[in-house]
């Protein structure tokens, strides 16, 4: 009897660790960086409230401009790195913009804004911009974006 009770205990558990695995890669992180979204943004202390998004908008307001860039991965923690990969160019013009990519809060795994890097630009009335977001841009998990993501609109 003990026997029969030892074998199915076993048989027990091992259906269950079974359950489990299969559970958990069935609920695994995706292992892609992945661009979420561009907006305009305001901010206050270390928090962005998005506001109008970008993508094709053809009558976005003119002026120094918060933008916020929104991804599915912790982009900020990689900063230093990031800011290399992401560019702004007057398609007006046919130049590239200057701009500084900063982060809001300090990157960590518990920073409210993690997934999200900012820049602010001077938007000029009646052009067109393209926000160029390089393949080398890395989440904190070493994921990376993989190919150029890039975001159009017009200025009013």
């Amino acid at each position: 009897m003990f026997h029969k009770q030892k074998k199915l205990i076993s048989t027990f558990v091992i259906s269950l660790l079974m359950v489990c695995f299969f559970a958990s890669t069935a609920f695994a992180a995706d292992p892609t960086l992945t661009f979420y979204g561009a907006n305009l943004c305001t901010i206050s202390g270390e928090t962005a409230t998005p506001g109008v998004s970008l993508i094709n908008n053809t009558s976005v307001p003119s002026g120094l401009q918060h933008i916020e860039l929104q991804f599915n991965h912790n982009v900020a923690a990689n900063l230093s790195t990031n800011q290399n990969y992401i560019h702004l160019k007057n398609i007006t013009t046919q130049s590239m913009e200057s701009i500084s990519v900063y982060r809001l809060g300090d990157g960590s795994p518990f920073s409210i804004e993690k997934r999200n890097l900012f820049f602010d630009a001077n938007l000029v009335s009646g052009n067109s911009y393209q926000i160029i977001m390089d393949p080398g841009l890395v989440a904190y998990n070493g994921y990376t974006l993989g190919s150029t993501q890039t975001v159009d609109f017009t200025v009013q």
